[in-house]
């Protein structure tokens, strides 16, 4: 678990995140034209949910035509989920179509945007995945 003392709070304010540090930090202007300049990313846990922090050197709608595909490798086994790079992705969602896909126990189930909560800043709740 990655967790920090601090509970995360989807609440559109995003004090939770100061003293976390970055999984990765992106040069600003670099995106050579593509939709979305990212900053910094943050990813917390608790027991129950996975939090995703995407800071952006632009204002960007995720949910809205965007062509950013999520890929998250949930068992850290890469015979698992969708082949991306290597990666087993348990967990495939693409955010500016509103839909993906997750894997568990050998079994496919298509998600939507009611699956999965997204706040107005891009923050993630798995609660009905």
């Amino acid at each position: 678990m990655l967790g920090s003392s601090d509970t995360i709070v989807l609440d559109g304010l995003f004090e939770e995140w100061q003293f976390r540090e970055p999984i990765y930090t992106d040069p600003e202007g670099d995106n050579l034209g593509d939709t979305i300049d990212f900053g910094s990313i943050y990813i917390d846990n608790d027991q129950d949910y996975l939090y995703l922090n995407f800071e952006l050197n632009s204002e960007t709608n995720l949910q809205n035509g965007s062509d950013l595909i999520l890929y998250i490798d949930t068992d850290n086994n890469p015979e698992t989920g969708d082949d991306f790079n290597g990666l087993g992705a348990d967990l495939v969602y693409d955010l500016g179509k509103r839909d993906g896909r997750y894997y568990h126990d050998g079994f496919k189930k298509t998600i939507g945007a009611p699956s999965l909560r997204f706040d107005n800043d891009a923050n993630c709740d798995f609660r009905h995945i």
